[in-house]
């Protein structure tokens, strides 16, 4: 009775509601299930939202591939235990190794990336429970509107619940799954369809938001050292792209910086649609804003989240390249070119990759840009240590008639 009096009457210890007010955090529960969550992903990617999933360890198990494109399209994954039984059944030990270490050991295995979220089946917490807080945040919820019992003649009424009911700083929770006793069976469909009306009256109107984005689960402070470094950086990376004229394509959102030259490489490139690009063929030559790169990487836990955010902020400048080199002296550009770490998505985008030249150029320029990650992340070493794939860099690009085509 006494945790439970600090964690659900108090929030002693536990995140429930966003003072800060960022937006509205959604959060589903119970999964994976190959029956819904699929359906759930579907709803979110059509919506542009970033959720966050706890998610079961035995069910993780399961079902890797939708572990896997859970992380992969972005979303938060997070741990509420191996199987789901109330820690009020349990003896610490056994929450501890058996549920929330053994959760996250194969989440871990499976996407490279180790959780830091935990919540407890129906939010019921041990005292001892409260000894994982240096090493996992514990996280309740704000609204619940009990979906796990919703049956078809529910779909209109909360739809409209959730319409009313949504509101800046909300911790959301949700089930994708009808396996957990005492769910009613198909449940979540009809807390999809109750999710979908809503989200289309909702989406201009409301900010989602994953967990990882509030204040109260930011990353760890950045040492004076780092700082320095970083600052330093910037200002010399400032004044080269000055130097050689690299200018942003759009001046109120200088995200991708350009210069337009000929292309220099020493091998040839195919491109997508069977050209050749050449010596000497002019290119656009793709440059990230290093600084907005830094301040989106200091709020990223995962490779995979700052991929996600950089391919929606290319995509949204895309269009913005192919209206600047539509002009009578750029029509002789024969198409886009970066060299990039962070190139997990781009084909989405339309862009080819292909590795860099094993020569003396991609021995420096691999190793430039793994620096320049430890710089943009303030946890580099640590996260390009933990992926489960090595991070190398590729060279993307995208011919001008892909580009015209795709972005009209």
């Amino acid at each position: 009775m006494v945790p439970f009096l600090f964690s659900r009457v108090f929030a002693m210890g536990v995140l429930k509601k966003d003072k800060q007010q960022k937006g509205v955090a959604l959060t589903f529960d119970d999964g994976p299930d190959p029956a819904y969550t699929p359906q759930l992903l579907t709803l979110l990617d059509q919506h542009n939202i970033k959720a966050t999933f706890f998610v079961l360890g035995e069910k993780a198990e399961k079902h890797p591939e939708i572990i896997r494109d859970i992380h992969q399209q972005g979303h938060l994954l997070a741990i509420h235990n191996y199987t789901h039984v109330p820690n009020w059944m349990l003896l610490p030990k056994q929450v501890r190794e058996q549920h929330i270490h053994k959760t996250a050991n194969i989440l871990y295995n499976i996407t490279g990336e180790k959780p830091t979220l935990y919540r407890p089946p129906w939010g019921l917490l041990n005292l001892f429970d409260y000894s994982i807080s240096k090493q996992f945040h514990i996280v309740l919820w704000s609204k619940m509107f009990g979906d796990w019992k919703w049956g078809e003649q529910d779909v209109a009424k909360r739809s409209a619940q959730l319409v009313k009911q949504f509101k800046k700083g909300d911790i959301v929770v949700l089930h994708d799954s009808d396996q957990t006793f005492g769910a009613k069976k198909q449940a979540p469909t009809y807390m999809l369809r109750s999710l979908a009306q809503s989200l289309e009256q909702l989406q201009h109107t409301v900010p989602f938001v994953r967990l990882d984005e509030l204040q109260h689960v930011q990353q760890p402070f950045i040492p004076l050292w780092k700082k320095i470094v970083v600052k330093t950086w910037l200002l010399w990376d400032k004044a080269i792209l000055k130097t050689i004229h690299i200018t942003p394509v759009d001046e109120e959102n200088k995200f991708i910086q350009i210069r337009i030259r000929p292309y220099s490489g020493k091998g040839n490139i195919l491109l997508e649609n069977g050209d050749m690009l050449s010596k000497g063929d002019r290119i656009v030559e793709l440059h990230l804003n290093n600084e907005m790169l830094h301040e989106l990487g200091k709020h990223s836990t995962s490779i995979i989240q700052l991929s996600v955010q950089l391919i929606q902020r290319t995509k949204q400048l895309l269009p913005k390249i192919k209206a600047y080199i539509d002009q009578e002296q750029f029509a002789d550009v024969k198409g886009l070119y970066s060299i990039t770490m962070v190139h997990q998505g781009t084909t989405r985008l339309g862009f080819t990759t292909q590795d860099l030249p094993d020569n003396i150029f991609g021995t420096w320029t691999k190793k430039y840009l793994q620096w320049m990650m430890m710089i943009v992340h303030p946890q580099g070493v640590k996260r390009l240590k933990n992926q489960s794939k090595p991070l190398h860099p590729k060279i993307i690009t995208m011919s001008r008639k892909a580009l015209f085509e795709k972005y009209q």
